[in-house]
């Protein structure tokens, strides 16, 4: 999910590696200049175990589209979307700058609130889009369904902490 033609990020390339390690072990279905509105439906639709974001992000917003036409929405916006669904997804992945705050937003509980997911993945700092492809191709290499990506998330942080170092940092919170 994302907006490709924001700020000329490569979401083609990240969706590409995330097909690559997962097929035929899983069921990818990418969604382009997705609309904030069409979240929902499309998680109740699809029930997926991992929702993956790929978007660009700046100055505390998220660049999705709405009719169409890009536009930045409050991360909020974004949680109230996944939480508006009926179905709950294990995993939330935020694959875009300083996405953490939205991370935490997602897997907070407060005894076991029926509106958080098991666990999100977001960012603290900036991240390119090598960084992004990386990550993604390393977290769901060894993809075994939704319990192993806890197993997986920490090779994926710890080859791009070590390749960049002082830079931005996934962080899992469950």
């Amino acid at each position: 999910m994302g907006d490709p033609t924001v700020n000329g990020n490569d979401f083609a390339s990240e969706a590409a590696c995330i097909r690559k390690a997962l097929t035929p072990r899983a069921i990818v279905i990418e969604r382009a200049n997705i609309e904030i509105a069409e979240f929902r439906r499309e998680i109740e639709q699809h029930q997926p175990t991992v929702v993956h974001l790929a978007a660009h992000a700046d100055m505390g917003l998220i660049h999705l589209t709405i009719d169409g036409t890009p536009m930045a929405v409050e991360p909020a916006a974004i949680a109230q979307a996944i939480r508006a669904a009926a179905f709950r997804p294990h995993t939330v992945v935020f694959n875009f700058c300083d996405s953490e705050q939205l991370a935490r937003h997602m897997a907070w509980r407060d005894d076991r609130r029926s509106g958080t997911v098991t666990q999100a993945i977001g960012w603290r700092g900036n991240i390119t889009d090598q960084q992004a492809r990386t990550f993604a191709a390393l977290l769901y290499g060894p993809y075994a369904g939704p319990h192993s990506i806890i197993a997986a998330f920490g090779d994926a942080r710890l080859t791009v902490t070590a390749r960049w170092p002082g830079q931005a940092v996934p962080l899992l919170i469950a």
